[in-house]
């Protein structure tokens, strides 16, 4: 997959036999014809190359890899970004100029790119953890298992319950949705908590 590549992503063809193919018919270099779709085979990985060498009886030239094609709209993003911000994998779809964004600001634009760089940076990255509330100290109270998913790229997290099979208990997705808690409950705009206020053994309020 090739993330913001703007097109539908996934598996095209669910696992079954096609009529007409068998793996004797996937030679590098060559082009296999699936439902009308054609598609050009340019490389394999070593297990393949190596069942296809000494099951198949494939000839080298079969399994040499070739060069992935080129992505001109790709390599001319790239150098566009390099001349506008000095980064060429980042698309941040704008001139990163200080007069440029202070005029932004200056008609009414809110400035939300100051955690653009925790972004890049953390984007992708998932703290988890397992949780208990203990709230046996009420009536009819008990012991609640619940997981938190920790987001280091805004520092923000949400608290999913653990379901069991005929728990008797209402199947609500979430405890908390995905946002930033505050340390003091009477204090919300206070600090908030990070990924350095989480350790096992600690108790969230």
């Amino acid at each position: 997959k090739t993330e913001n590549s703007g097109m539908p992503q996934g598996s095209i063809l669910r696992r079954g036999k096609v009529n007409g193919i068998t793996a004797g018919k996937f030679r590098v270099g060559e082009n296999v014809e699936i439902y009308a779709r054609s598609y050009s085979i340019i490389s394999c990985n070593e297990s393949t190359r190596e069942y296809c060498r000494n099951v198949l009886n494939f000839p080298e030239s079969a399994l040499r890899s070739l060069p992935w094609p080129e992505d001109t709209f790709i390599k001319k993003n790239t150098e566009k970004m390099m001349r506008e911000t000095g980064f060429g994998n980042v698309n941040r779809n704008r001139k990163m100029h200080p007069q440029k964004e202070y005029m932004e600001a200056l008609l009414g634009k809110p400035s939300s790119m100051t955690d653009l760089g925790s972004f890049l940076t953390n984007g992708q990255k998932c703290l988890c953890f397992d949780m208990i509330w203990d709230d046996t100290q009420k009536l009819y109270g008990d012991v609640r298992l619940y997981k938190m998913n920790f987001y280091l790229s805004d520092d923000t997290m949400e608290i999913l319950p653990v379901h069991s099979k005929n728990d008797g208990r209402d199947q609500f997705p979430k405890l908390l949705k995905r946002s930033k808690v505050p340390k003091d409950i009477h204090r919300p705009e206070g600090a908030k908590y990070t990924w350095q206020d989480l350790n096992i053994g600690k108790v969230l309020n």
